[in-house]
């Protein structure tokens, strides 16, 4: 999964670890996490992976972008 982080513009690699601990561990589960409803998704990122505010929103941005 680090590969696609690190492929964002800017990279988010550095997120990767709380993402892999709370078992988005590949870039298959990255792209259904991708699937899930917004509020869903960004529960996650606050609750689970306790990004702050501002790195859940680069990622969900970055994931929603037409690649």
């Amino acid at each position: 999964m680090f590969d696609v982080l690190q492929a964002f513009d800017p990279p988010l690699g550095h997120i990767a670890e709380p993402l892999i601990l709370n078992g988005l561990d590949t870039n298959a589960d990255l792209m259904a996490f991708k699937r899930w409803p917004d509020n869903e998704r960004r529960s996650f990122l606050k609750d689970d992976a306790r990004l702050n505010p501002f790195l859940a929103r680069q990622l969900i941005v970055a994931l929603d972008y037409p690649s």
